[in-house]
């Protein structure tokens, strides 16, 4: 009960501050990364904003089709190892294949933008 009044005064000093923050607009790639652009006072119309969202998941379709998901082999052995390294192995491969994706729907994005 002897830490209240410090509470308090600390809870009277963040109420006091003035609040301000950032509005970003983020979507999530492929890779798990973000990508984030700041919203200042204009803002995206819901068309340009909807064309942008077809543009970019015709990029991620067409990087899958030029990816190839190699699912690893199983391995022989005793059975408690085997599964502990086989979970790994198809991790393994499949943030291989989300690289791969994310890298070429990156590089498709960009030879679109560059043929503009």
């Amino acid at each position: 009960m002897k830490f209240l009044p410090a509470l308090s005064a600390v809870a009277a000093l963040v109420a006091a501050l003035p609040v301000s923050g950032i509005v970003l607009d983020c979507e999530i790639n492929i890779d798990g990364t973000y990508t984030c652009i700041e919203i200042g006072e204009t803002s995206v119309s819901p068309e340009v904003r909807a064309r942008a969202q077809e543009n970019y998941r015709a990029y991620i379709e067409e990087a899958q089709t030029q990816c190839e998901y190699n699912e690893p082999r199983r391995r022989t052995g005793g059975r408690a190892s085997s599964s502990a390294q086989r979970l790994e192995d198809l991790k393994r491969a499949r943030r291989e294949y989300d690289k791969c994706v994310a890298t070429k729907a990156e590089a498709l994005r960009q030879a679109d933008q560059n043929t503009d």
